[in-house]
């Protein structure tokens, strides 16, 4: 896997930031409420699958899929997109995103009357992206006060911090409740409280 630096900003619209990554691969930013942004890496600048079964705010079954360019739905609230000592920040009356060079994320949320610390990406080599295939992977950097929550069906407690799992579908005969991974029905979602700014969410979608 390679990976990824160097990037530049391409387009900007009413409800979406472009990034061109190595003059190839795209990284798309779509704000779709003060508090929800999307983003989505594609390998050469498209999709592998371009329909969604996941992702549908209005509730109703997709026997066909949705498009995963589709912003329909959200609120999409207009953001302000600016620079500052060469950073790309995007911003809403909430969250904010701020992008650096090597690829970086850094995420502030509007806590107190100010903008707080709530996350970022691993100083170094946050993201991944597979040279023969579309295997792709992200890190972010992780702080002893945070607390970890959700992937579904997980044995064992609750609270997830300090584990490793393998997002994998399989039924396990006979499991033990505290240790048997994988198990049948996992969530790619995870909630993580922080010590001074909330908590935030990340759902990868498969």
């Amino acid at each position: 896997m390679k990976t990824l630096k160097n990037w530049r900003l391409e387009h900007h619209d009413d409800t979406t930031v472009q990034l061109r990554v190595h003059d190839r691969h795209l990284i798309s930013i779509n704000i779709l409420d003060n508090q929800l942004f999307r983003v989505r890496l594609l390998k050469d600048g498209a999709w592998r699958l371009n329909r969604s079964w996941t992702v549908n705010p209005d509730g109703n079954t997709l026997p066909k899929g949705r498009s995963r360019d589709s912003v329909t739905g959200f609120s999409c609230p207009q953001y302000k997109l600016g620079w500052s000592d060469g950073q790309l920040q995007i911003e809403t009356d909430a969250l904010r995103l701020i992008v650096s060079q090597p690829l970086h994320f850094k995420w502030e949320a509007f806590v107190d009357e100010g903008w707080k610390y709530l996350t970022e990406d691993r100083p170094t080599g946050a993201y991944m992206l597979g040279v023969k295939n579309h295997a792709h992977a992200h890190y972010l950097r992780r702080h002893p006060d945070e607390r970890v929550y959700g992937l579904g069906e997980k044995a064992g407690l609750l609270e997830r911090t300090g584990r490793r799992f393998e997002m994998r579908s399989l039924d396990a005969m006979g499991y033990d409740a505290e240790r048997t991974d994988p198990l049948y029905k996992h969530l790619p979602f995870t909630l993580t409280q922080t010590a001074s700014t909330g908590s935030f969410s990340i759902f990868y979608e498969p």
